[in-house]
């Protein structure tokens, strides 16, 4: 393991010069000379280019609280050394030649004395009186750089250093001597780079010293200059923060770049990021010297202030800052052993700009102790330190010391600088320490640190199980009862962290009777969500009566307590900890070992809301199927879906490991498919608009659809498109002929109507006719009858005839169209009948009685129907019709009257004559009489 402490690089560079504007930094410092008396430094940085550095007010003051209450008075210091302190190359000139004059780009560190004795005036007499034992030393001189951008350009720079010899008089070593602070003068920095300065250092004395930021001074005896928005002594410069509109933001030394402002209160290191590239900020750091008094008490004895000018520019010639890697993860030794931490220097090269990489090196660092640096690796570029201190017995103290030191990565003219504080603890042998067992008034066992305890030890308790490399669990104080309810043999170690004293470890085998828990709440619980627990205790070894304390929790977060005995949980649904404190009747307090409710996953499984399905449809039904996950339906099959065609409820149950049983059902109706079918009708029409119920045509199961149940489209033919009236009647007009299509539609629930098509057939009815006429060829002497067909039709369609003859008595005859008939030989009845069929199928017929009389003379009077005039023998008769014909078969004579030939009978000449009489009777019977009459005189 390897720590990284961020840098701080300091560039060479120019800023505006301003003659009357000069003093760049500095702070106070003294030692003490013994019988009294102290040295006492003031150092002021100089900017070269300004005026000489002349007659600065030197001066002390007493009072309290930092105050001059007491008294002041200026002192005449010395100026005992000029020395040029600019941050560049040895190679380099000098910039600050001649000293203390206007001249090149460059810093100056003066350094004035003054030896006081303390037991002499003003001193004395004020150092006696704790009102007045504060004593101040301070500087006072015009004035802070006009290049200040933070709002104190131009002001008055003024640093302290305070003694408080009150305080020291009440410690065992009543004289100070301070720590020596680095004097760095002018810090300048590279923008929008991580830096980092260090501000502390290390006491002689072994005084704790602390460090916090705080406002430069520009007046005595606590005059601060003035800052301008939104700057401030926390926060005297542009720093990185997120977001970025602030810089008073949280600070943060892990992000890279590091956000924030970051002073280290213990090792002064300064950590920082500056943004703005034109900035000038006054930084200022207070240090405040403690020590113990002879009650053991830390006291503040001194206090300094640093105030140092921060440059931010732009212009580092593509050049990272070196940093400092420590390879160790322990940093504290007993005293009396030899410490030892491996110091990694390096630089990274900034390429592609940079081509010569830079070597890094130490520069300086704290000599407070005995300790040496070797460099381990001189011919590499990156260099490896060893430092190595042989603490001797008396080391020890109760805070860290810090190894501070500056390194540079020699990066020429423009150097860049890092700081780095490494803590290092040293602490004083202690005794061994040891452990052993008791009962407590409740039964509890207890382990018990039996070595002396010192007052501020800090015990560290690890329990492992019975092989010591698995850590069960770890306790803090100087008694611990192990509250893990474990059984068995386990390992107990027993360290102290103290800071002072070094204790070596104590481990034992230990054996664990699993009572600490005088309560059980039972062991975990894996519930479905929603579900209801209640929970009660076993209890052993406990006191009524009793008071419970039961605690629920989820996510870290109470969410119920109760004091019933019987913790009852309804509707649980995320995951909870439950534990029981219980105290009893003697005082005892019970701690219940935790109870863990893990709610199962939820499966989502829905196979949707009951339904009808079509009968025509093979569904699928089931959830998409998952890795892990086990399905089983009612129907014994183990897939995640299924295929059904039948109606019934199907039920699914699933289960999965981490995941509660699921179960679902569906219950589906497939619709039976109705059985439809259509009747294929002739309609035949004589004059009359047909109205066909189309409903009359659609069957189902055989029988009538249900009105509503089916819809109709137009029907057509190849000439005609009629529409549906009244939603199932068709409506066919006169002259409407042919083969009728109706599409339909019969509406089934749940599934595709049932469409086809309706087919009806509309003819005329056809006019059955035929004449019977005597024929124009003679046979036997006898004119042979004739029939002619004589049938009409309006639609046009073919016609097809049938022609039958039945004689009474006599047989059925059936012939063909327009055939002869014989006249007879005989006198006879006929009764002739003509069948018509179209082409569609209509159907008419025409039937007539026919007598055959040989001889109308001849006919005897009982059987006589007409006389020798050929009238007819009835009153009941219509539509008489004679047609006279002579021996050849001509047509001679036709009347309507039934008066026969009796008035035409004188005009024919005697001779033989062929006759027709067609007739109806009252009952519409057609009648036809056919004979021979022979004429004489």
């Amino acid at each position: 393991m390897f720590q990284k402490y961020l840098s701080l690089f300091l560039l060479f560079f120019s800023f505006s010069q301003a003659k009357s504007s000069h003093v760049a930094g500095g702070n106070i410092s003294y030692k003490y000379l013994g019988n009294n008396q102290y040295q006492i430094y003031w150092t002021i940085i100089r900017d070269c280019r300004g005026i000489g550095l002349d007659s600065p007010e030197l001066g002390v003051y007493g009072g309290t609280n930092g105050g001059n209450s007491c008294f002041q008075t200026k002192l005449n210091g010395n100026r005992i050394s000029i020395t040029d302190i600019s941050p560049r190359c040895s190679t380099s000139n000098a910039p600050c030649k001649p000293q203390n004059t206007p001249s090149g780009e460059g810093f100056e560190s003066h350094v004035y004395t003054y030896t006081i004795d303390i037991s002499k005036s003003p001193f004395a007499e004020n150092i006696a009186k704790s009102t007045c034992c504060e004593i101040t030393f301070y500087t006072k001189i015009s004035s802070r750089p006009g290049v200040i951008t933070t709002g104190p350009a131009g002001n008055y720079y003024v640093n302290v250093l305070t003694i408080n010899f009150c305080n020291l008089k009440k410690c065992k070593n009543k004289v100070s001597n301070p720590p020596e602070f680095p004097v760095n003068g002018i810090q300048m920095l590279c923008c929008n780079q991580a830096s980092s300065f260090n501000f502390g250092a290390e006491d002689p004395d072994g005084d704790k010293i602390k460090y916090k930021l705080t406002s430069a001074l520009s007046g005595i005896p606590n005059s601060t200059v003035n800052y301008s928005s939104p700057f401030s002594y926390l926060y005297p410069l542009t720093c990185y923060c997120v977001p970025p509109t602030t810089i008073k933001c949280n600070p943060n030394t892990t992000t890279n770049p590091p956000r924030g402002i970051y002073l280290d209160s213990n090792s002064g290191q300064f950590v920082f990021t500056p943004t703005k590239c034109d900035e000038a900020a006054v930084v200022a750091v207070e240090g405040i010297e403690y020590r113990k008094d002879t009650s053991g008490k830390y006291l503040p004895i001194a206090r300094s202030i640093q105030d140092y000018l921060f440059l931010v520019k732009d212009d580092c010639d593509y050049n990272k800052t070196p940093t400092e890697e420590l390879y160790s993860s322990n940093f504290a030794v007993k005293e009396g052993d030899t410490l030892k931490i491996q110091l990694h220097v390096m630089d990274e090269t900034f390429t592609p700009y940079q081509t010569i990489p830079d070597t890094p090196l130490i520069l300086a660092y704290d000599t407070f102790a005995h300790f040496y640096l070797i460099l381990t690796n001189p011919q590499d570029r990156e260099k490896i330190y060893d430092l190595i201190w042989p603490t001797k017995v008396g080391d020890a103290r109760f805070f860290n010391y810090y190894f501070r030191n500056k390194f540079s990565d020699f990066h020429c003219p423009k150097q860049v600088y890092g700081f780095a504080a490494i803590p290092i603890r040293i602490q004083k042998e202690g005794v061994n320490i040891d452990f052993n067992t008791s009962k407590d008034t409740c039964g509890n066992t207890v382990f018990n640190a039996v070595s002396n305890p010192l007052d501020d030890a800090n015990y560290l308790w690890t329990l492992y199980d019975s092989t010591g490399k698995d850590t069960i669990a770890q306790y803090g104080g100087n008694s611990i009862i192990p509250s893990i309810g474990l059984q068995g043999k386990y390992q107990l170690k027993l360290q102290s962290l103290n800071g002072f004293y070094f204790f070596r470890d104590t481990t034992k085998t230990i054996y664990l009777d699993g009572k600490y828990y005088h309560a059980d709440i039972g062991g975990p619980e894996i519930l479905c969500s929603n579900s209801s627990l209640d929970i009660s205790a076993t209890l052993f070894e406990t006191h009524p009566p009793l008071q419970y304390l039961w605690t629920v929790k989820a996510g870290g977060s109470t969410i119920l307590t109760s004091s019933d005995p019987i913790l009852k949980l309804n509707n649980i649904q995320s995951n909870q900890n439950v534990t029981l404190a219980i105290k009893d009747n003697n005082g005892c307090f019970y701690q219940t070992k935790p109870k863990t409710i893990s709610i199962l996953n939820d499966i989502n499984l829905d196979l949707g809301t009951d339904k009808n399905v079509c009968y025509e449809n093979n569904i699928f039904i089931g959830p998409d199927p998952l890795n892990s996950f086990k399905y089983k339906w009612n129907t014994g099959d183990t897939t995640s879906q299924i295929q059904v065609n039948k109606s019934g409820k199907y039920l699914l149950s699933v289960n999965a490991p981490g995941y509660c049983d699921a179960m679902d059902s569906v219950e589906l109706m497939f619709v039976p498919k109705p059985n439809i079918t259509t009747t294929d009708s002739l309609y035949c029409k004589k004059g009359n608009p047909l109205q066909i119920d189309l409903n009359h045509h659609l069957l189902e199961n055989g029988n009538d659809i249900t009105n509503g149940s089916a819809s109709y489209d137009n029907a057509y033919t190849d000439k005609y498109n009629l529409n549906i009236y009244n939603g199932h009647f068709l409506n066919i007009n006169l002259g409407y002929f042919g083969y009728w299509k109706i599409p339909y539609h019969f509406h089934v629930s749940g599934c595709p109507d049932l469409s086809d098509t309706i087919q009806l057939r509309t003819s005329s009815n056809p006019t059955a006719l035929f004449n019977t006429d005597p024929s124009d060829l003679f046979v036997y002497d006898q004119l042979d009858i004739l029939f002619q067909n004589r049938t009409t039709n309006a639609d046009k369609t073919p016609l097809y005839f049938d022609w039958y003859m039945d004689r009474f008595p006599g047989d059925v005859l059936h012939f063909v169209v327009d055939s002869l008939i014989h006249f007879p030989s005989v006198s006879a009845g006929y009764r002739p009948k003509l069948v018509v069929t179209t082409g569609m199928g209509c159907v008419d017929s025409i039937q007539k009685l026919l007598n055959i009389i040989l001889d109308v003379n001849s006919v005897q009077n009982n059987r006589l129907i007409i006389n020798s005039d050929l009238q007819i023998l009835s009153t009941e008769i219509v539509n008489y019709q004679l047609i006279l014909f002579d021996a050849i078969g001509r047509r001679i004579f036709e009347t309507h009257s039934n008066s026969g030939i009796r008035e035409k009978k004188n005009e024919l000449p005697e001779g033989v004559y062929y006759y027709q009489i067609e007739y109806n009777t009252h009952l519409a019977a057609h009648q036809m009489l056919k004979g021979k009459i022979t004429i004489t005189r």
